[in-house]
């Protein structure tokens, strides 16, 4: 069975787990923005099923082979495969558009510096993880980092917060990934576009039905420009190759060290904000920044986990 990845489009990246993590929090970035832009246009549930069926034709005419190599393997792990797909692909991205028909894109990320210890917590209940030292520690300084970018320095601002619907359905999202995160371990041992291309499969399941419920309820598609971009980039960047980098990624060094990586998301977020909306760079920006990396360089110390399965 072909496991090999290193010889094709990923090989420059394909062993360096902390180069993909932080491509695939930069494609995520922009995810969470082109998320809240098309709300209002594309319903939540229909943007999520556009997504991936966009990018199941995309991954479907690239690695349809290695499918056919791997079928008898990913037949076999049939229950752990509509786990991960459900999780991953119907679930999360449904709870993540809905939420952020509700709530903005501060709110979304400043939730997200969270998803370490989601993930860290929900580690422990399920397989008795436990973080080390040094991955602790740089949970916490990654995560005091995030919320310096994200309260431009008053961390006094955090007091004025409030939750509302979206938040909440971001909050499940979260724990939904987490999940998808640690379960990871379990997947089968087949090519990741194999791996990728199945779980994308089973996760549009339930996004069609659902799909066709909300677009019977009366909501309406507005086609624009930009509304096609952004779901153009939500499908190639942020669906095909995030998820081929990240679950690479994982695999290569376990789900506690991957975590602190998701607050590299509000310093792409404001670097977008300079480029896209001309803002500047100020000094809570540098100092946000500095802390969040030696956060997670400091997650990274100590021995490194044993590949998890299918690492690919």
């Amino acid at each position: 069975m072909k496991q090999d990845v290193n010889k094709g489009w990923m090989s420059p990246v394909a062993n360096q787990p902390y180069v993909l993590m932080t491509l695939t929090m930069l494609f995520w970035s922009g995810n969470w923005v082109a998320g809240r832009y098309v709300a209002g246009d594309v319903p939540p549930v229909t943007f999520t099923a556009l997504r991936w069926l966009i990018a199941f034709a995309v991954l479907l005419a690239i690695g349809w082979r290695h499918v056919v190599e791997d079928w008898p393997e990913l037949r076999a792990r049939w229950r752990i495969m509509i786990v991960l797909g459900c999780l991953s692909i119907g679930f999360y991205n449904i709870c993540v558009y809905v939420g952020l028909s509700f709530t903005s894109v501060i709110n979304a990320t400043l939730l997200s510096s969270t998803f370490p210890v989601t993930i860290a917590v929900t580690a422990y209940i399920v397989y008795r993880d436990r973080l080390t030292l040094p991955q602790a520690g740089g949970i916490v300084l990654a995560s005091v980092g995030a919320l310096v970018v994200m309260t431009r320095g008053d961390l006094s601002l955090l007091a004025s917060f409030h939750f509302n619907a979206g938040d909440l359905w971001i909050m499940a999202s979260q724990l939904i990934w987490a999940l998808y995160t640690i379960y990871l371990r379990e997947r089968p041992a087949v090519h990741p576009m194999s791996f990728l291309i199945g779980t994308v499969a089973i996760g549009l399941v339930p996004l069609m039905p659902a799909t066709a419920l909300e677009l019977g309820l009366g909501a309406t598609i507005r086609v624009t420009p930009g509304v096609v971009g952004a779901t153009l980039y939500v499908s190639v960047f942020a669906a095909v190759i995030a998820y081929l980098f990240f679950n690479k990624a994982v695999a290569q060094i376990g789900a506690n060290r991957a975590s602190p990586f998701f607050h590299l998301i509000p310093v792409f977020a404001s670097l977008m904000a300079v480029v896209v909306l001309g803002e500047r760079i100020e000094l809570y920006h540098v100092v946000g920044w500095s802390i969040i990396i030696a956060g997670i360089a400091a997650a990274q110390l100590g021995r490194r986990p044993a590949a998890a399965r299918g690492a690919g």
